[in-house]
């Protein structure tokens, strides 16, 4: 290339930004940029206006910053997106610091089928409707951006469909009038929880509605599917990709139930790369545990799942329900792989309660707990088979946690994923990131987040790699977790050095359906 014509990067950058009007807020400088494509780290600098990054390479000399950091050689990474989050955004109680000491800068709300924060769609059915939820938000604004998902679930409710048997057509027309309502409000999708009431008792032509509601504005539907469990799993993936033909659509938290080996979780990814080759548009996440948390009435059968329905149950079909809870359990490990995670059991095991309290464990299922009591974990999952799915290029990362859950995985899903999965056991660290960032901007089409490039929102992390630790254990599940140093959320220092902001400095995000 001729002299002549060599335009050295500083001179562009100082073409750009003319000395007499550069003022930048913020600047990052020395640090080892993952930005968040795959790509390996790049020593750099950061600069950041407002709430955007202005540029990404080497700071002009003259350039007037406001506040400098020091990356140090640290690794500087796009702020992490939670693909399955969960959290009352309205209550201000509510730090989300669980979320911050991670590293994480989005959440999405709107999962398992349940609208976030008791939302409603429309005026009358719940106490705040998704466009009053997103009014309050914009005037409150919350400690992380938040996304939200329509719950298949609620709309289906609004609908006056059954909870225990199928919608009509009426109905169905009913609620998919309301989820593409939502959508337009600026809802990103529509979640499912079919292994809960009352999308357990959803038809194939209900999830056909769905899809083609959210297919209409090319949102995502993010669907906690009917089963989990080793000999359902692809039946229930089957049921999903049908929804493909209409809308993109997403496992979440993917995992196979009682699996033992990797070949049972490579199975699941050979089912979803034959779905995309078919021109399905297919994606999913998994946090990185081997115990599950759910209500307890998912070891209770479909007839009994909901109150009224288990006290007739319990009177009519008594040795049923017994024999059918004591299976269930057996087969999930015994009473000791459930572990209670709400009052007052919090902390206990079925066979710790069972030992107690001097009976069976079905007979404290049945007498003191029944559906509706509570919640616990179920270590169900093994490493060699959930292993494949963590560390899969194709799969992002969830935590499926909030600020009040009692599992490590609330507090610990992405220091997690860094101390033990790149430090420990070698994952690539761009990999990592990625998963932890741009998949699920791209899976939700978040469009100015997820990477660190010029133009997009500034949400970074700055941490050394080696001092990241994840504090939460299941005798102390809510531990916030190290080593993430500085926390910027639209361009504002959310954390420092372990210590939050008062301010809040998150957004509401809308989708802007097509």
């Amino acid at each position: 290339m001729p002299s002549s014509l060599r335009i050295s990067f500083a001179a562009v950058l100082c073409m750009a930004f003319p000395a007499a009007a550069a003022d930048f807020d913020l600047a990052i400088r020395g640090a080892a940029i993952v930005d968040g494509s795959g790509q390996p780290a790049v020593t750099g600098d950061v600069l950041v206006r407002g709430t955007d990054i202005v540029l990404v390479g080497k700071i002009p000399a003259d350039a007037k910053i406001g506040r400098t950091i020091d990356g140090g050689g640290r690794v500087l990474a796009p702020g992490f997106i939670d693909a399955h989050a969960h959290g009352e955004a309205l209550d201000t109680a509510q730090g989300f610091e669980n979320f911050l000491a991670q590293g994480v800068t989005t959440i999405i709300l709107g999962q398992d089928g349940s609208s976030p924060d008791g939302v409603g769609i429309e005026p009358g059915f719940k106490a705040v409707t998704l466009s009053d939820w997103f009014t309050r938000l914009d005037k409150t604004p919350p400690p992380v951006n938040v996304a939200t998902l329509i719950g298949f679930g609620t709309a289906r409710d609004e609908s006056g469909a059954p909870y225990n048997g199928p919608a009509t057509a009426q109905q169905i027309a009913r609620f998919s009038a309301l989820i593409d309502k939502a959508i337009g409000q600026g809802a990103f999708g529509a979640s499912l929880g079919m292994e809960y009431v009352p999308m357990i008792s959803a038809t194939r032509a209900e999830l056909a509605a769905v899809a083609k509601a959210v297919g209409r504005h090319d949102g995502v539907v993010m669907s906690h599917m009917r089963s989990e469990d080793d000999d359902k799993v692809a039946g229930a993936i089957d049921e999903l990709l049908a929804m493909g033909s209409d809308a993109r659509v997403h496992v979440s938290h993917v995992k196979v139930v009682y699996g033992k080996t990797a070949a049972q979780g490579e199975a699941v990814l050979a089912q979803l790369a034959a779905a995309r080759a078919k021109g399905i548009k297919v994606s999913a996440d998994v946090y990185p545990y081997l115990a599950s948390q759910s209500g307890i009435a998912l070891l209770f059968p479909d007839w009994s799942k909901v109150r009224q329905d288990f006290e007739i149950a319990r009177k009519d079909r008594a040795k049923e329900l017994s024999d059918y809870l004591y299976a269930r359990v057996m087969k999930r490990g015994g009473p000791s792989a459930t572990l209670m995670s709400t009052k007052p059991y919090v902390g206990m095991t079925l066979e710790d309660i069972s030992r107690e309290r001097r009976k069976s464990f079905v007979d404290v299922l049945v007498d003191d707990l029944g559906p509706t009591g509570g919640s616990a974990a179920y270590f169900i999952m093994s490493a060699p088979t959930q292993d494949v799915f963590v560390k899969s290029p194709d799969v992002m990362i969830s935590s499926d946690g909030s600020p009040t859950m009692n599992h490590p995985r609330a507090f610990g899903s992405f220091a997690r994923m860094i101390e033990t999965y790149v430090v420990k056991e070698g994952l690539p660290l761009p990999l990592a990131v990625k998963k932890m960032s741009a998949m699920t901007a791209a899976t939700v089409k978040l469009p100015d987040r997820g990477l660190i490039r010029t133009g997009y929102k500034a949400d970074l992390v700055l941490f050394d790699l080696k001092q990241v630790h994840e504090t939460a254990t299941w005798e102390k599940p809510q531990q916030l977790a190290t080593g993430f140093d500085v926390v910027i959320i639209n361009g504002k220092v959310a954390r420092e050095n372990g210590v939050t902001a008062k301010d809040r400095f998150g957004a509401v995000l809308r989708n802007k359906p097509r």
